[in-house]
């Protein structure tokens, strides 16, 4: 079997000027940032560190890097990205993540720059609903299905609890059935860690870091766990360092966000995570905690707005890899940064791209594709919406002064109250309507291509596109990675198609 690889198109199409990774793919203006072109080549020249990072201080860190690493007197630089678990190894995305950060640790090592990429595994995190959200294509059955603990999600004593404790009957076990074919060494493989996994209860935040050592073997990929307490217990200089400014670090973002908005974008960082910054492990389950007094530091963890700073005080990275969400939340991060004193290493955009039937590359499915991004849709809406209610809101105020002789307040208040009812319901015909279309266009287009209508690297599981293509198709998506990063080195940030020949579904 042969997958190919080909330009899907401008990834900035995929994203509108008003999207923070729409202006910062097309180096438009953003507070207190450069464009992603800028950044990258930071990224690509970004020296060395000047001094070991903390992390690769402690024995049992520093020996996980790659022999070739571990004599640097000062460590070698770090690409990182990450992601939470997630149920068939998590969706496309945290292939395509690792695969990025992969890319760019090769570029900058052959460059005379000697560098290891790093997947932080969040699997400290609590949002189950998230983790189980991946899905997977039955070639025999030929449906999608989704994972059997989704039904752990409507009882409140079990819907939250920190993903690494999580137990093999909710992760490995459903997928011990995956692989019975298996026609390659990576695919036999993983076969036999689940079933191994499943036989021995191996833990969910365990039992990821041994499937992405194993996908990525070969890569010198580094794998760190959210969850591990020694993490933390490394971390304990700079948890005492924040301890007694969080009020001042929370009001530092929320600030920041405010000037996000003013120029036109969305501030992703919520009141709520800004006052809930950290938490303590505790049985299986995140504590909020008010205060780090008496805590041991290897308890701790971090909240949205610390995770990242705490990340890069370990590691000192020399390039950070983010999908849209990542740098939205990031780029309101920024002036915590200085008031840590902590250096803001360059952002680099994932890999974004699809997995596509090679017979239909030229057919209809470039315009399905197209239009497969709901959020967008419903804007679009709520914008048509607006526009209509606007016109009848002036309309029936010019009527009621001009005809009915209403003062102007009274008759104001009156269209704007009746403006509001005709747009809810306006609104509603417009997203009915979009749904009934997108519903016909998505009965036309393989199921595994658009799975349960949703983008396919947010919602296809990674070991269901191995378990379908092989390794091959790891290998084929390092090589996506590359072009990624060459087409990055003009600006011209391209989606990329692997491209698998048709039938291959079906095995």
């Amino acid at each position: 079997m042969t997958i190919g690889l080909k330009t899907w198109g401008l990834l900035v199409e995929q994203f509108p000027t008003t999207s923070l990774f729409g202006a910062w793919l097309r180096g438009l203006p953003i507070p207190g940032s450069k464009g992603a072109a800028a950044e990258w080549e930071s990224a690509r020249s970004n020296p060395m560190p000047h001094k070991k990072a903390p992390l690769w201080q402690v024995p049992e860190f520093a020996a996980l890097l790659p022999a070739e690493f571990r004599s640097l007197r000062e460590g070698p630089s770090v690409v990182v990205t990450g992601q939470q678990p997630g149920f068939l190894g998590g969706p496309l995305l945290i292939l395509y993540k690792i695969a990025t950060a992969v890319a760019v640790a090769q570029q900058r090592t052959a460059a005379g720059l000697p560098t290891v990429p790093v997947f932080w595994s969040g699997d400290d995190d609590d949002d189950l609903a998230e983790g189980l959200s991946p899905v997977g294509w039955s070639a025999s059955a030929r449906k999608v299905w989704s994972s059997p603990a989704r039904a752990l999600l409507k009882n409140p004593a079990t819907q939250r609890g920190i993903l690494a404790d999580r137990g093999s009957d909710e992760w490995a076990a459903p997928l011990t059935e995956m692989f019975q074919d298996a026609n390659d060494a990576l695919s036999a493989d993983l076969q036999q860690l689940l079933a191994e996994a499943t036989a021995s209860g191996l833990n969910w935040g365990e039992g990821q870091q041994e499937l992405v050592q194993r996908i990525f073997a070969g890569t010198g990929l580094v794998i760190i766990r959210g969850n591990d307490s020694r993490l933390h217990e490394t971390a304990a200089p700079l948890y005492g360092h924040m301890s007694e400014r969080l009020d001042e670090l929370a009001a530092l973002v929320r600030r920041r966000g405010l000037e996000l908005e003013a120029a036109g974008f969305q501030a992703q960082i919520n009141d709520r995570s800004l006052q809930r910054s950290m938490f303590r492990a505790k049985d299986g389950h995140r504590e909020f905690a008010a205060s780090f007094e008496g805590t041991d530091t290897g308890d701790l963890r971090p909240g949205v707005m610390l995770r990242s700073p705490v990340q890069d005080w370990l590691l000192q990275p020399a390039a950070v890899v983010v999908g849209p969400g990542e740098l939205a939340y990031l780029r309101q991060l920024d002036p915590l940064y200085g008031a840590l004193d902590l250096p803001r290493s360059p952002l680099v955009p994932r890999l974004s791209g699809w997995v596509l039937p090679a017979g239909d590359l030229d057919s209809g499915l470039t315009e399905l594709l197209a239009a497969s991004e709901p959020p967008v849709a419903e804007d679009l809406a709520l914008q048509w919406a607006d526009e209509i209610a606007d016109v009848a809101s002036a309309k029936i105020t010019a009527i009621l002064q001009q005809e009915l002789q209403l003062e102007p307040g009274r008759a104001s208040a009156m269209a704007d109250s009746r403006a509001r009812r005709f747009h809810k319901g306006v609104a509603a015909m417009f997203r009915d309507e979009q749904q009934r279309q997108e519903n016909e266009r998505l009965a036309a287009a393989p199921q595994w291509v658009l799975p349960a209508g949703k983008r396919q690297e947010r919602s296809l599981g990674v070991l269901s596109a191995i378990d379908l293509w092989g390794s091959e198709f790891v290998a084929v998506a390092l090589a996506a990675a590359q072009q990624h990063l060459e087409f990055g080195n003009s600006g011209a940030w391209q989606e990329m198609a692997i491209t698998v020949p048709e039938g291959t579904v079906l095995k």
